[in-house]
C-alpha cells in the first residue's frame, strides 16, 4: 500500500487537471498524470512462465480427432492454446469454465444422419471458455452433479448490416439438461425483453442428460493468494506513476521570474498560488524572486 498511500498525497498537491486530463482556466489543455501512467505487466509474465513449465511438454491425445484438436472452438484456436488460456484465467480467477456444445443439424434434415452429412453440415463438439465473472450462478447437487449453471455475457444488436451505430446488449444464459435458455435485456441492462428456449439433445433426438459446462479450478470463497501479488502490481503502477512526475519535475531547469507573475495569474484566473505556477511554467516550479 506504499506506493497507494504516496500518490495520494501527491493528488492533493496536484490541481485538477494536473491529475486529469483536462482544460486549464486559462483554455489551454494538459495530459493528466494519470492519463500518462503507464503499467508494467509483471503478473502477465509471471503466469506466461508458468505456462511455459506447464505445457513445455505437448500433451497426447489419444484417439481424438485432429481436426477438432487443431480448431477446438471452431475459431481456429488449437487445444493447447485454449488449455493455456484457462491456465491463466486459473491463475489469475481460481477457477473458470468450460463449455462443450454441438451445432443443430439443419431444421430440413429428415431421417437418419451419417457421418459424412454431420461433417458437410460442420456438426462436432466445440468448446467454449469461460472466466469466473462470467457464470454468474450456478448449482451442485449433494453427489456434485452440475444442476444448472447461469451465464452472462453481450452481444451487438444492429438491425441491418449498413446500421453504423450498433447496440450493446446485455444476454444471461441458462443452461439446464436438456435445454438452453437465452434472456436478452432492454438497452439499459435491467429488463429482460425476451426469452428463447432452445432443446438441448443427443442422438435419437434425446434430451441431454447433463449440464455441458465443467468447472475448473478450485471454486470456493477464500481469498486467493493471487490477490497479494495484484496488490504489489498496484503499488508498482503508483509508484512508477509518481516516479515518471517526479522525473519530469527533475529534468526541466528552474526558472527565474517576479513573484508578482503568480500573483498576477491569482488575480486574472482565481485559482490558488500552486494552480497559478503550474499555468506558468507547466511542471517546472521556479525560484521566486522579490521584484527590485
Amino acid at each position: 500500500l506504499l506506493g497507494r498511500g504516496y500518490t495520494t498525497a501527491l493528488q492533493a498537491m496536484e490541481f485538477a487537471a494536473g491529475h486529469h486530463t483536462g482544460t486549464r482556466k486559462d483554455g489551454s489543455t494538459v495530459t493528466g498524470r494519470k492519463d500518462r501512467t503507464h503499467n508494467v505487466p509483471i503478473l502477465r509474465r509471471m503466469v506466461s512462465k508458468l505456462n511455459q513449465y506447464i505445457f513445455q511438454t505437448a500433451p497426447e491425445r489419444i484417439g481424438a480427432d485432429p481436426s477438432v484438436l487443431a480448431d477446438i472452438n471452431r475459431n481456429g484456436l488449437p487445444i493447447n492454446r485454449f488449455m493455456q488460456k484457462a491456465a491463466r484465467i486459473a491463475s489469475a480467477c481460481k477457477w473458470g469454465w468450460i463449455g462443450v456444445d454441438v451445432p443443430q443439424l439443419p431444421a430440413d434434415t429428415v431421417g437418419p444422419v451419417t457421418q459424412a452429412q454431420k461433417d458437410a453440415s460442420g456438426v462436432r463438439p466445440y468448446w467454449t471458455l469461460y472466466d469466473a465473472r462470467q457464470v454468474v450462478d450456478w448449482e451442485f447437487d449433494s453427489r456434485g452433479k452440475l444442476l444448472w449453471a447461469l451465464c452472462e455475457g453481450a452481444e451487438w444488436d444492429a438491425s441491418t448490416s449498413a446500421t453504423v451505430i450498433r447496440v450493446r446488449r446485455r444476454v444471461r444464459k441458462l443452461w439446464e439438461p436438456g435445454q438452453l435458455t437465452t434472456f436478452k435485456y432492454d438497452d439499459e441492462g435491467k429488463e429482460i425483453v425476451s426469452s428463447i428456449a432452445t432443446p438441448l439433445l443427443i442422438g435419437n433426438g434425446k434430451p441431454m442428460p447433463e449440464v455441458p459446462l465443467i468447472p475448473f479450478g478450485e471454486i470456493d470463497d477464500e481469498p486467493h493468494e493471487f490477490d497479494d501479488m495484484e496488490g504489489i502490481q498496484r503499488t508498482v503502477l503508483d509508484l512508477e506513476s509518481a516516479n515518471r512526475e517526479n522525473f519530469f519535475k527533475a529534468v526541466y531547469p528552474q526558472r527565474y521570474m517576479p513573484a508578482s507573475a503568480v500573483q498576477n495569474a491569482v488575480n486574472a484566473y482565481s485559482v490558488e498560488g500552486d494552480e497559478a505556477v503550474s499555468m506558468i511554467v507547466g511542471l517546472g516550479y521556479p525560484i521566486l524572486l522579490e521584484d527590485g
